[in-house]
């Protein structure tokens, strides 16, 4: 017969074995939420392979247009003036027309006392020129003119300056040239000062007698010598030079 002990012990095994059932059952549960958790937050990744990420860089393909073909510029022959670079033309040969001719040739514009003077030495005076003729020429149809007489030791100087427009000098000159030509005087070959010039010479009662004409810029120049300055050389050179120097005073555009 079970006794009251036998009996206790029996109720708590009946009671024990349901709490040690539904502990078991409660943990299986969890364990089955937990893995639920796990797979739910799983997240797929983007796939990184060639093919996608070509498919994510490559975007519309842009064409550019090719240049379009240019006609090129049309070329100098070879040889042809304007292939090279342009040179400006050389003009200092070239003279500028000259202005009108003065009407009144300045008195500066001829020899002095003085000045020849100090270029022959000596004492000399100035007096009015001869009339045009075969022993004192001097050209014709002139604007202007103006001539005087040297005197002194050394012999006589006679000096014209005259004034033309345009050509008439130069037709002034040779035209004076070849009427002396006709009354004794010898024309020296070359022309001592550029084409517009002549230079001639004859015997006199005193000795040689020289003459040189001379044209430049409208203005005509003769210069006429006897005695000791026409038969020096060298003092024959320098009056003359001297008298050509002071007629620019007579030019258009003066001295220059």
């Amino acid at each position: 017969m079970p006794t009251a002990s036998s009996s206790t012990a029996s109720r708590r095994r009946l009671l024990t074995t349901p709490v040690v059932g539904l502990a078991l059952l409660l943990a299986l549960g969890l364990t089955g939420c937990g893995g639920g958790g796990e797979n739910d937050a799983t997240v797929p990744r983007a796939s990184t392979s060639p093919t996608t990420r070509s498919a994510v860089v490559a975007g519309p393909t842009v064409s550019t247009p090719a240049p379009e073909p240019t006609t090129p510029l049309p070329t100098l022959p070879p040889g042809d003036p304007g292939d090279g670079p342009s040179v400006p033309e050389d003009t200092s040969d070239v003279e500028e027309p000259a202005g009108a001719a003065l009407t009144t040739v300045p008195a500066g514009a001829l020899l002095d006392a003085k000045t020849t003077g100090e270029v022959l030495g000596g004492s000399w005076t100035s007096s009015a020129a001869p009339a045009d003729s075969c022993a004192a020429p001097r050209p014709t149809r002139a604007v202007a003119s103006r001539s005087t007489t040297l005197t002194g030791a050394g012999g006589t100087v006679v000096e014209n300056v005259s004034t033309y427009d345009g050509t008439a000098g130069a037709t002034a000159i040779s035209n004076l040239a070849k009427r002396l030509r006709g009354c004794g005087w010898t024309q020296e070959a070359e022309p001592p000062l550029g084409a517009h010039s002549a230079e001639l010479s004859r015997k006199g009662s005193a000795g040689v007698e020289r003459v040189v004409v001379v044209e430049s810029e409208g203005v005509a120049v003769t210069v006429i010598g006897r005695g000791q300055v026409a038969a020096n050389s060298d003092d024959w050179s320098a009056i003359v030079d001297v008298a050509i120097g002071t007629s620019c005073l007579a030019a258009p555009d003066g001295c220059h």
